[in-house]
Formats: structure tokens, sequence, C-alpha cells
């Protein structure tokens, strides 16, 4: 088992994610406005044996969300 951080972030929020995270020289108003609240920062630790089976149970935790790989990688293995 390994312990993985899981990033994710309400549905429809996706690109304006990747904005923020992936490609800050393109941040735009909306992006900065959307994490105000920390909305954009939102993560869960999952304890796992892969990280597909943790993106698999962080999408069950979150149904309103999207989960988003590109954003969690494995914090400790066990």
């Amino acid at each position: 088992m390994a312990l993985f951080r899981i990033a994710f972030v309400d549905r429809g929020q996706e690109e304006i994610w990747r904005k923020f995270w992936l490609r800050p020289t393109e941040l735009s108003k909306n992006a900065r406005s959307a994490n105000r609240n920390g909305a954009l920062g939102r993560n869960d630790l999952v304890e796992a044996e892969s990280l597909e089976d943790a993106l698999a149970t962080a999408q069950v935790r979150h149904g309103r969300c999207t989960v988003m790989p590109e954003g969690s990688a494995m914090v400790v293995d066990a």
C-alpha cells in the first residue's frame, strides 16, 4: 500500500484548474478569482495499491467533483 495525494476540483472548473496549476503564465482573472477560497487547491490523501486505485477512491469520495490525475502523486510508499 502507498499513500497518494489526489487533486480534485468542482465539475466545470477543470480548465481553470489546469491553467492555475499547469500553465500559470496563462492565468486569467477568472482563475485567480476561482482560487480565492482555495477551490483550486483541494486534495485528498488516499491509501491504495496504485495511483489508478487512489484516483477511483477519491472519485467515489468526491462524487460531485473531478479528480485531476495530472495533479496527483504518490506521497509515501509503504
